[in-house]
């Protein structure tokens, strides 16, 4: 009876240790814009959710109901924040009623892991649509990001939740040194 007083409480303390996460942490590398021509002072910018299914990560094993994981706060405002503070190092203020307005559209944003009993693999796919109104007319724009991933045993939410941070902030690099982009801008 000693014995099992003693073991109890150890094991219900490793039981705990070995908890999955529940969230994905979305943190894009800050995005340098050193580079960044636009020859504006302010912008409206607002980013839309536009998925069905607002969970990040999917697990599916044969058999199960999928896993599914949520970031710990909207994508929309990730993405908003992470572009509104890459402008604002630049001297650009955002305004909801400056012109030109940005409207950045999230169309997928999903990493789908196909767990088996060794061994996982993961396709992530991430589409961002922009769209730019200035006084001449409207610019659409698309990025798109899709990876593969695999790896032993079982997936680790903290490891493709990297891949995910990675795949995001080489989306928003790319709207941020597009070019294109920043020519009908400073029209």
């Amino acid at each position: 009876m000693k014995v099992f007083k003693l073991i109890l409480p150890l094991v219900i303390t490793l039981a705990g240790c070995g908890s999955t996460p529940t969230q994905v942490v979305v943190a894009p590398d800050f995005i340098q814009t050193n580079e960044l021509p636009l020859n504006i002072s302010q912008i409206s910018l607002a980013v839309k959710d536009l998925r069905a299914s607002k969970h990040l990560v999917q697990i599916l094993k044969e058999g199960q109901a999928a896993n599914l994981f949520n970031s710990q706060q909207p994508i929309s405002e990730i993405i908003e924040n992470t572009l509104a503070d890459a402008l604002k190092s630049r001297n650009i203020s955002i305004d909801n009623t400056a012109q030109p307005a940005i409207t950045v559209s999230v169309e997928k944003a999903l990493v789908n892991v196909e767990q088996q009993t060794l061994k996982y693999k993961s396709n992530s796919d991430l589409l961002v649509n922009v769209d730019v109104q200035t006084a001449l007319g409207k610019m659409t724009k698309s990025y798109h990001h899709k990876g593969t991933s695999e790896g032993a045993l079982k997936a680790d939410i903290a490891v493709l939740g990297r891949d995910f941070n990675q795949a995001l902030t080489k989306v928003l690099n790319q709207i941020l040194t597009d070019q294109e982009l920043f020519n009908y801008i400073n029209q």
